[in-house]
């Protein structure tokens, strides 16, 4: 019989995308304002990678350990952000500051 942190790790990768390859670690729920968004990380090789709501926030970290802090710091930016943050605002900033 599965526990139930293996059935919930199972549901969570079925509800989010990851590329090819990509082994999830580890699935965080972020609040801001009254929506929620997925926070995934995964890893590739030796590297582990995080998205936000499946999207890819392009830094490589070398351990899980280590991406969580970094993330600690964005979590709080969002939340702080609260009602005015948007996701499709979030993509456009990311997508035009990785061309």
């Amino acid at each position: 019989m599965k526990s139930f942190q293996q059935m919930t790790l199972e549901l969570n990768e079925a509800k989010s995308k990851l590329p090819v390859g990509h082994k999830q670690l580890k699935n965080e729920v972020v609040s801001v304002g009254n929506k929620n968004y997925d926070l995934s990380y995964s890893q590739k090789g030796n590297d582990v990678f995080v998205f936000l709501e499946g999207m890819d926030t392009g830094d490589v970290y070398e351990d899980l350990k280590s991406a969580e802090a970094q993330m600690k710091d964005i979590k709080d930016v969002l939340k702080s952000m609260g009602e005015s943050f948007s996701i499709e605002e979030f993509k456009e900033l990311f997508n035009e500051t990785n061309i």
